[in-house]
């Protein structure tokens, strides 16, 4: 997508700065013995060729572009609806206090889809602002960055009960502390954020007339 989008700009460029030059020499009078021993039709006619073949570049750049992302979105979407759907399985565990090899299975797994959304986004690249759907994606990623900070407090305090530097007590009290802040802090924004990812992947579906069909 980055690249696309630089191929656009610089096309762009190149293909008004042409056109310009094309004009000036179009529209501006010169004498005939001048203008024939500066070549002035020569370089007209070089800077609408040069402009011609930057828009043979430039609108298949476009259309690359749109391609990618659209792809990008659904990519993007499908990992992030189920980073989510992990996020607040992961909070769901933390209330009951489940054991804790559990969840720190749970946390690798949440790492792996986050590492994968993460160097997803890093292909991103957007013209003039952000749209809806980006900011979106954007207030995710951010808060998911935030939810993986407490998951790795967590650990923390997980290894130091297992190296017998806290008590069962001390780890326990810890553990409600964080609890309450993901439940009160990111349980609601997840749940939120999910249902508008969910309606924003059915609305992929807007233009497609979708059949049952029986001779399958």
């Amino acid at each position: 997508m980055k690249v696309s989008k630089k191929t656009i700009v610089i096309m762009m460029i190149i293909c008004i700065l042409v056109l310009c030059i094309s004009i000036i020499f179009e529209f501006t009078n010169y004498d005939t013995e001048i203008a024939k021993g500066m070549h002035i039709e020569y370089y007209k006619n070089l800077c609408l060729g040069m402009f011609a073949s930057g828009l043979l570049v430039l609108i298949p750049a476009i259309v690359q572009y749109n391609t990618e992302k659209s792809n990008y979105y659904i990519e993007m979407y499908r990992y992030l609806d189920g980073l989510l759907y992990n996020a607040l399985d992961i909070i769901s565990v933390m209330e009951e206090y489940n054991n804790n090899a559990d969840i720190s299975k749970m946390f690798d797994y949440f790492g792996i889809t986050y590492n994968k959304i993460v160097s997803l986004y890093s292909t991103f690249t957007y013209f003039f602002r952000l749209s809806k759907k980006d900011r979106l994606i954007e207030s995710t990623i951010n808060e998911t960055t935030r939810f993986i900070m407490i998951q790795e407090e967590i650990l923390k305090y997980s290894n130091k009960l297992k190296a017998k530097e806290i008590s069962e007590g001390e780890y326990k009290g810890c553990f409600d502390v964080f609890t309450a802040e993901l439940i009160n802090s990111y349980q609601g924004k997840f749940i939120s954020y999910r249902k508008s990812i969910e309606k924003n992947m059915k609305g992929l579906l807007d233009n497609r007339e979708l059949k049952t069909y029986t001779n399958i």
